[in-house]
């Protein structure tokens, strides 16, 4: 039996699976490699070895094969040899990758083309490029990420590729108030706060609304234009009705999720849109952009704003909340729960297959 045991450890194909950004587990990449390492589990095909941060929370992955990447590794990858296949779960790996290696390459989306300078984009259009091109297959995570990349790098045809949507985190109800804010109407938002996210168009949306409404925007605000957003905000004497919170726990944020009156998401520069997704689950009224992937993940399970002067954001705010009820609540939860991270880890073992030639 031992010798049967030996024999299939021998045929199983190794894997490496690159969480280079588990030391933020509660930003975009960091989340998503949380997800998609508690998700994979071993198969009779695959063994898996995740590469860590050398200091990153170990609770992050219990019972896991993991590497730790020290600054030896980072310079000198020989490590990898011992692999059948090396999956970078983001675009933008902080650790060299043999080109001997078989690379499979998750790109999420380019917003390189949209929050930099010139010079800047150029430089990070041709590292990526030089990337997609070490690859042997790429996924992205919607149809709008993959048709942006066909227009904006050049994907040589011998490159496997297809949209493996990502999951979606269920969201656990919790009653006890974790944020310290005025018993108000909230509306929430989250995200980085990044000029793309486009936040500062809800300050002259908020003033449009009655007094009983609040904006609480929640993410790291400390950033240049997190700086500018708070300025605005004291210029404009909203001080009482836009709160920032900073980055917030899961806890917490499926606290506002569940306890929002609605979520606004003015963003014009997204791959995915996991936020919409996740507020979609506690049955809240949606308020996005009809911009890159937000009208594709939203399913038309959202409202959305086509332009941002504040009387046509209140205009579509109002009809939205008139609109909204329990049918429609009770339609995206049912949408929201087919992202899941079984069904992305069961596209993405398959790709594995198609990719090794098993």
């Amino acid at each position: 039996m031992l010798c049967l045991y030996n024999l299939s450890l021998k045929y199983m194909k190794k894997i490496l699976i690159g969480l280079d950004k588990l030391n933020s587990p509660n930003s975009g990449f960091g989340r998503v490699s949380v997800d998609y390492a508690q998700a994979l589990e071993d198969t009779q095909d695959f063994s898996f070895t995740y590469l860590v941060p050398s200091h990153y929370d170990a609770s992050l992955l219990p019972g896991k094969k993991t590497i730790k990447l020290t600054w030896w590794r980072q310079l000198f990858p020989f490590y990898q040899k011992r692999f059948d296949l090396i999956h970078s779960v983001h675009q933008r790996p902080e650790y060299r990758i043999r080109k001997d290696s078989k690379l499979l390459l998750t790109i999420h989306d380019l917003s390189f083309a949209y929050n930099h300078t010139k010079k800047e984009q150029r430089q990070l259009r041709k590292k990526l490029c030089r990337l997609v091109h070490q690859s042997t297959a790429v996924a992205f995570i919607s149809d709008y990420t993959l048709k942006d990349s066909q227009e904006k790098l050049q994907i040589p045809d011998s490159i496997l590729y297809r949209r493996i949507y990502d999951g979606v985190e269920p969201l656990f109800k919790k009653e006890d108030r974790p944020v310290d804010l005025p018993d108000k109407k909230v509306l929430f938002s989250i995200g980085v706060f990044t000029k793309r996210k486009n936040f500062a168009v809800l300050l002259p949306f908020i003033k449009q609304l009655p007094e009983d409404y609040i904006l609480v925007i929640s993410g790291n605000e400390n950033t240049g234009y997190g700086n500018y957003i708070q300025f605005m905000i004291e210029e404009k004497g909203l001080e009482d009705r836009v709160y920032l919170t900073g980055e917030i726990t899961e806890e917490e944020k499926s606290f506002l999720f569940h306890h929002c009156e609605a979520f606004v998401f003015p963003s014009i520069v997204e791959g995915f849109g996991l936020p919409i997704l996740e507020v979609m689950q506690a049955g809240k009224p949606v308020f996005t952009t009809d911009k890159t992937s937000l009208k594709e993940i939203a399913g038309g399970h959202a409202y959305f704003w086509t332009d941002f002067c504040p009387a046509s954001m209140k205009k579509v705010f109002e009809e939205g909340m008139a609109d909204f009820n329990e049918e429609k609540a009770k339609a995206e939860q049912e949408y929201a729960a087919t992202f899941t991270w079984q069904e992305n880890v069961k596209q993405y073992l398959a790709y594995y297959k198609e990719i090794l030639n098993m």
